[in-house]
């Protein structure tokens, strides 16, 4: 310090300068306090870590999610699934209407794993979104062992997000569906679909009548179907449904190819035991209402009358017996009927055993109890 008098420097515990004389003032001297700096707890510390690593968790899952949600990584992920066969992800992909002929069950019930060539490599070469961010192509380029093709695949944004924040882009397959397609068969025949039984909902009152039952279904895949046919005469057919773009719609016929070996082989037996019965019957001179629980109620009678009269007016052999029947041709008549023709073997004695073979037609109301609705070509002259 100085003294204000002279200028002279000073102690500071001097009372009077040295050089002048002059008292000197003291100055008091203010301590700064002594501000301790407060410590942050590990506890703290290790919360505000957590904090941070959470949002930045948050925010790289947002942008991943974000990204996996772009119409070049769903069009790549659906890709994926038709090479690996994955029905399940397919069917995710998909902007297809959630009915009971185009569900999730369905879809995986009824596609066919593609024998495709192996794909050794992949790429998303371009991805074109319209202007209003509605609709998307993205094209892959792919690589098998037979050369380069490329895939472009169509996507549509749904209306609804993703997980409240993301676009739901979905694969516009539209292609691959058919719009009430419609299945037309005999009046009452139970028809399973894919499983599941076509109830009245389905039936199309408009197009259905006396003889036939249609089915409108509202949506159904370009894919086969299996079907079960169960027909009023007890006939069970399993055949395929194919909807295409070239017909919106299928008649459930049947034909002899369509029928198991093992009701050919009843059929084929109730005809052999039908036909040795009419013959046996009519020989023998028995009259209708003898033989009327071997036919329907609405039979002709004049039919069998006249066959038993013909019969005996030119038949002077002895032991008609029939050994065999193959079937030619089945299918319905118009009132559900099931018409079988055939050819039977057979063997009578003239003057010495002869053997021929004849080419008739029956008709039958079911396959219970095969009550005879009609008879026709059955050979009266041998």
């Amino acid at each position: 310090m100085y003294c204000e008098n002279c200028g002279k420097k000073v102690k500071a515990e001097d009372n009077f300068c040295e050089n002048c004389g002059h008292k000197l003032k003291r100055v008091k001297q203010i301590k700064k306090p002594n501000i301790k700096k407060p410590e942050v707890s590990k506890k703290t510390l290790a919360i505000i870590i957590i904090a941070l690593a959470i949002v930045l968790g948050l925010i790289s899952a947002f942008l991943t999610v974000r990204n996996m949600c772009k119409p070049d990584a769903i069009a790549l992920d659906y890709f994926k699934a038709i090479t690996s066969n994955d029905a399940d992800k397919i069917y995710s992909h998909l902007n297809v209407p959630d009915k009971e002929f185009t569900s999730k069950k369905v879809f995986e019930s009824i596609m066919d794993a593609d024998d495709e060539d192996e794909i050794m490599n992949y790429t998303v070469t371009n991805t074109n979104i319209s202007a209003d961010n509605l609709e998307a192509e993205v094209t892959i380029k792919y690589v098998t062992e037979n050369g380069t093709e490329n895939m472009t695949i169509s996507l549509v944004r749904d209306k609804t997000n993703k997980w409240l924040f993301f676009d739901n882009w979905k694969v516009n397959d539209e292609a691959e569906l058919v719009e009430n397609f419609k299945i037309k068969v005999a009046k009452d025949t139970e028809v399973t679909l894919a499983g599941t039984k076509l109830t009245e909902d389905y039936l199309d009152e408009e197009e259905s009548d006396d003889e036939t039952d249609v089915y409108t279904i509202p949506y159904m895949f370009k894919m086969d179907y299996p079907t079960t046919a169960t027909y009023k005469v007890g006939l069970t057919i399993n055949k395929t449904v194919n909807p295409s773009g070239f017909s919106n719609r299928e008649t459930l016929d049947f034909s002899l190819d369509d029928l198991s070996e093992k009701d050919k082989k009843t059929i084929s037996e109730a005809v052999l035991d039908k036909v040795q019965k009419i013959y046996d019957d009519a020989i023998e001179g028995k009259s209708y209402d003898e033989v009327s629980n071997n036919f329907t109620d609405d039979f002709d009678t004049e039919t069998y009358n006249d066959f038993k009269d013909l019969l005996n007016e030119r038949f002077d052999a002895n032991n008609l017996k029939f050994f065999d029947v193959k079937l030619n041709r089945v299918s319905l008549t118009d009132e559900g009927d099931l018409n079988v023709s055939f050819k039977t073997s057979y063997s009578y004695e003239n003057n010495g055993q002869e053997k021929a073979n004849a080419y008739s037609k029956i008709t039958f109301e079911d396959i219970k109890d095969y009550k005879i609705k009609d008879f026709q070509n059955f050979k009266t002259y041998f």
